[in-house]
């Protein structure tokens, strides 16, 4: 009787992998389209007849769950229905929208604004909260966790994307600056400030030769300078006096920063009548008035400081609230970017990780949802603009007093809001006016494949650097630094083209999705102030202290200073509260302490509750307890690896395991501390590229391709990672005896020999499903059917209605379905192209109802993929090798004890790639094998004082084995006894996806370019394979230069000379005819000399 599963095992423990994508999701239903719709702009629509202006504006956004039409009984869309149907997996979203004329109350009137894509398991999908069972019920996998979108069938992800960490000044320094203008230098300080609906704003401080500072803003793609001063005059109105005690911090000793904050207040002065906040406010207003209209959707009667206020309040700093607050950022940023310039500090580098967030899923939908909504807003005026020019078929219904007309003018306005979002999950593009504050357009989404489970996971945990970044001929951004350690993992990145630009999470890293309550931030804030911590005011008035004092801030807000020595002491009593959980201060919370340093970084305290920032989990020394910290205070710690590194008095954490520094495909490598490390980053990705187990529901999945082995097995030699993550439900090769050997000369260089026993036992067996969906309107007359009428036509391996019988074996040529064109009579059957028999799997009718003629149907194909010459095969170490032959049982060399090796490589293998690792696993596998357990891989657990050698070579002694793990072999040809030492051992064996029957390629005859005549490429259009220099001159050396034009030996008579001696026959391609009558078409007559 199988024991019942509790509750804690029901739960899959991998769902943490993919918590990010389906936590951010939930933050944008719950949070994000809340706060979108509160931060939308209300929209002027007028004038119109009597000088009347309407308002719009909306009040509320609901989005629903998947639904059916309303004549199914049951109306729940489930993701395995879309699959099937070649559907996106969407939910309607309706706006309640608020339209007020002047001097009235506003009317409310709901509209539906289109179709959303919804994400698995999140709190929108009808899979959350379902059981395992009912999961299978379903036709879902029973640990389905979610985290994807399903568009038009495939299963989407949005791509994980390094941003600059928000909210955070940097200090720069850009040979692109100086591109600004002639006095610009390349000296700046950037900071990307991040409402809390995720729009975006990024503010460049540029420092002038002249020693003057400008503001750069971005409004509408189109970049804007301002001189500092300027804006912060603007902000409060504040005098010289505090603007220079202030940015000098009250030590006017220091000449570099007051000599060049004079010359900035000094240019301040030259716009004469300027004297007030109003005054600066409406000069910005004037000068932006045409612009902020049209972005911010601005009556045109509104004033110039009205749209002063407004440009402040949108474009700077808008993180934060209150212009005072704004007014300490500014003058911080210009503190930094002139301790820069002086050389005081070092600029921060964007490609380390702690100047960097996480772009979220959920967070690019609250920032693409809430632009639509804006934009359709706007699209109100642009449809009553329409209505108002003559000729218009509603230029006499225009009434903007007339409600009738207003919902007319709504319903109207074309709502693409789904179809857009559709559109970016389809391919990965972003189309926008504004931006969005992002430096890519294109790749945010990527298909979840389902090659194996390692593969599918790994695609949660990718993160890339960004698509901009792949151009650059510099190599600095794809560099692995040293302020990665624990988040990103060191060696899982593709090698080639993606190398250091895509990378992967580590297995404990996670990302936090939700913004902390206000509670929680008015917590640490008070918390700060009680440690020591001076206010940045007191009684109204600005606290100015020496350039000793550190600032804290916030996420961005100055809270207040503290001295270099005090900070010590006040960041270790922030720590002890987080980690004991005290006075409410989140556990999120990141405490970065930069001490004061020559050439060091900005000092100062910096406090961040933001999300979207990379946390990690260690144990706090002191306490015992544990702490998650972030990429900045990182880099600021004492963390030792292992307890025997612990220093007193110097190390205040340390890591809970070694094997935290690794992605989780990384951490399935067994010893993997012993291999060189370019052969672990092989194994990452030949990991998933194997043939394994995807999946469990292959009868209700209908991807386009899906790869499984036959006989698999969980690994004999097994890390603690495939315990934790519970990869054994998803086996991924075949433990195999190994025997290190040249043998017949077969298993030179990478190839590799198998036993004929073992093949024919299974291994490596495997089945590749493809399926192939069947639209007959798209691909027949209209009206077509399915059929299969008995007449002289009849096709007998097909059913009566015209589809193949399930389970049978279709050959080349063979009919794969038929239809029928009743007004013609005529029937259209459509062969099976591949040369490869296949067996039918499964045939799917998909409809619309009973009622309603069958259009569309999909057909799983089974082809049988055993391993033939030239099929690739790999162990975990990175040692991949190629099916060389196929060598009969009874020739293999044999043990005393009989045992014949599954597979023999070369022990040329093992010297220039150094995967000591592999030969550790064999002699591990073979004690496990003998001893009856399951032996442990996990790296780090050996050094030099615990060698592995020692501890199985005990074991191999004990079993009755040579401690080396070697042994006496026989030939299995001669019976011989062989004179050295083979080594023999188990290891778990992997065949990978790439396989001869997908990509042999051969023809003597086919289609050819009809231009040139030469074969076309491509192996799917039957064309030949490329015949290229190299190929040329390797005949060429062989002395085979007659193979590269066979000539024939024909007979040549010239009519003029009437005879045929002196005449000889030049070969030219036929392409060159081609040139001569392109040259001839322009005119240009060519003639050849010989």
């Amino acid at each position: 009787m199988t024991p019942k599963k509790s509750k804690k095992e029901e739960e899959d423990v991998r769902a943490h992998l993919a918590a990010p994508h389906v936590e951010s999701y939930n933050y944008f239903l719950t949070e994000g389209l809340s706060a979108a719709v509160q931060r939308l702009l209300p929209v002027c629509v007028g004038p119109g007849e009597g000088g009347l202006r309407i308002f719009c504006s909306i009040t509320s956004v609901r989005l629903s769950s998947p639904v059916k039409p309303d004549d199914c009984a049951d109306r729940r869309l489930l993701p395995k229905e879309c699959r099937e149907l070649r559907l996106t997996y969407k939910a309607p979203l309706y706006a309640t929208i608020a339209v007020r004329l002047e001097g009235a109350e506003p009317i409310e009137i709901d509209r539906k604004l289109g179709e959303l894509p919804i994400m698995t398991r999140s709190q929108r999908c009808h899979l959350q909260g379902m059981s395992q069972k009912q999961l299978m019920q379903h036709g879902e996998e029973p640990f389905e966790f979610g985290g994807y979108f399903i568009a038009n069938g495939n299963e989407k992800v949005i791509r994980l994307l390094s941003l600059m960490r928000r909210n955070y000044p940097m200090a720069l320094i850009r040979p692109s600056f100086t591109k600004r203008g002639s006095s610009y230098t390349k000296f700046g300080c950037m900071m990307r400030c991040v409402r809390e609906d995720q729009s975006g704003s990024t503010l460049t401080l540029h420092y002038l030769s002249t020693g003057n500072c400008t503001l750069s803003v971005k409004i509408r793609k189109q970049e804007y300078l301002i001189p500092a001063v300027m804006i912060l005059k603007a902000m409060t109105g504040s005098s010289d006096e505090q603007i220079f005690t202030n940015v000098v911090q009250g030590d006017a000793t220091n000449t570099f920063v007051s000599d060049r904050i004079e010359v900035a207040l000094r240019d301040s002065t030259k716009y004469i009548g300027l004297r007030t906040k109003e005054d600066f406010l409406g000069y910005l207003g004037q000068r932006f008035r045409v612009v902020l209209i049209r972005s911010l959707y601005l009556p045109d009667d509104v004033s110039d400081v009205e749209i002063g206020q407004k440009l402040l309040d949108n474009y700077f700093f808008i993180h934060l609230d209150s212009d005072e607050d704004k007014w300490n950022c500014l003058v911080v940023m210009m503190q930094k970017l002139y301790a820069l310039v002086s050389g005081a500090i070092q600029p921060d580098s964007p490609d380390s990780l702690h100047c960097q967030e996480v772009l979220l899923p959920g967070h690019l939908m609250t920032m693409m949802v809430k632009e639509k909504l804006q934009d359709y807003l706007a699209g109100i005026q642009d449809v009553f603009l329409k209505d108002q020019r003559p000729g218009s078929s509603f230029a006499s219904q225009v009434n903007l007093a007339d409600q009738s007309y207003i919902e007319s003018l709504l319903m109207r306005n074309p709502v693409d809001i789904g179809r857009k979002i559709e559109y970016f999950m389809s391919t990965g593009n972003l189309v926008s006016q504004t931006g969005l504050d992002l430096s890519q357009v294109s790749g945010y989404t990527i298909v979840a494949e389902r090659l194996n489970f390692l593969r599918y996971l790994s695609h949660f945990r990718s993160i890339h650097r960004g698509q901009f970044f792949t151009t650059m001929k510099s190599t600095a951004v794809r560099k692995l630094l040293p302020e990665s350690w624990g988040f990103v993992c060191p060696v899982h990145t593709p090698d080639g083209g993606p190398c250091g630009l895509l990378n992967h999470l580590t297995s404990v890293c996670t990302l936090h999705s939700h913004f902390v309550p206000p509670a929680a931030l008015k917590a640490v804030e008070d918390a700060v102030l009680t440690l020591g911590a001076s206010p940045v005011s007191a009684g109204g008035l600005p606290v100015v202290m020496g350039r000793e004092a550190l600032p804290i801030m916030l996420d961005g807000r100055m809270i207040g200073r503290v001295g270099a020595q005090e900070a010590v002491q006040l960041v270790g009593r922030m720590r002890l509260l987080k980690a004991e959980g005290l006075r409410g201060i989140p556990e999120f919370l990141e405490i970065a302490h930069v001490p004061p340093r020559t050439n060091g970084l900005w000092p100062g305290v910096f406090l961040f509750t933001t999300p979207a920032r990379m946390m990690r989990p260690v144990r706090q020394l002191s306490s015992g307890q544990h702490e998650w910290i972030g990429t900045f205070e990182q880099i600021h710690m004492e963390i030792a690896v292992m307890g025997k590194e612990v220093r007193p008095r110097q190390h205040t954490h340390m890591e809970l395991s070694p094997m935290n520094m690794l992605s989780v495909v990384a951490q399935c490598t067994p010893f993997s501390d012993m291999n060189q490390s370019p052969r672990n980053m092989y194994q990452c990705q030949m990991g998933k590229q194997t043939m394994g187990t995807p999946m469990y529901a292959y009868n209700e999945r209908v991807d386009n391709k899906v790869y499984r082995i036959l006989t698999p097995q969980v690994p004999l030699v097994r890390n603690q990672a495939q315990d934790n993550l519970r990869m054994d439900d998803y086996p991924t090769g075949t433990n195999a005896v190994v025997a290190v050997i040249s043998y017949t000369g077969f298993d030179m260089e990478d190839a590799m020999i198998i036993n004929k026993g073992a093949y024919d036992r299974g291994f490596g067996n495997g089945h590749v499903y493809t399926t192939t969906i069947v639209d007959l309107t798209k691909s027949a007359p209209p009206g077509s059917r399915f059929d299969n009428p008995k007449d002289d036509s009849y096709v007998d391996h097909l059913d009566g209605d015209g589809l193949p019988q399930v389970g049978s074996i279709l050959q080349q040529g063979q009919e794969l379905y038929r239809s029928v064109d009743p007004a013609t009579g005529r029937s259209k059957c459509v062969m099976h192209k591949s040369a490869e028999a296949v067996q039918v799997d499964a045939v799917r009718l998909l409809g619309d109802g009973p009622t309603k003629p069958l259009q569309k149907i999909s057909i799983k194909l089974r082809y049988d993929r055993r391993p033939v010459i030239g099929d690739k095969f790999s162990s975990r170490h990175g040692q991949k090798g190629v099916l060389s032959t196929l060598w009969p049982q009874e020739n293999m060399p044999f043990s005393e004890t009989g045992m014949t090796p599954d597979v023999i490589i070369n022990p040329n293998a093992f010297p220039s790639r150094m995967t000591i690792g592999m030969l550790v696993e064999s002699m591990a596998g073979k004690a496990g094998a003998m001893h009856g357990y399951f032996p442990d891989s996990t790296p780090f657990r050996f050094d030099e004082e615990t060698r592995a050698i020692d501890h199985f070579g005990e074991q191999l002694r004990a079993a009755g084995y040579n401690y080396h793990g070697t042994e006496v072999l026989y030939s299995g040809v001669s019976g011989m006894m062989m004179e050295a030492q083979i080594f023999m051992g188990l290891v778990y064996y992997q065949r990978l996806r790439h396989m001869v029957s997908d990509k042999y390629q051969c023809r003597a005859t086919g289609p050819v370019n009809k231009y040139t005549r030469q074969p076309v490429k491509g192996r799917k259009a039957g064309g030949g394979v490329r015949f290229g220099e190299m190929e040329r001159d390797g005949l060429l050396a062989h002395g085979a230069s007659f193979l590269l034009r066979q000539r024939g030996k024909q007979r040549l008579y010239c009519h003029k000379c009437k005879t045929g001696a002196s005449v000889s026959c030049v070969a030219v391609p036929f392409v060159f005819r081609y040139l001569l009558a392109e040259l001839a078409a322009m005119n240009i007559n060519v003639r050849c000399e010989l």
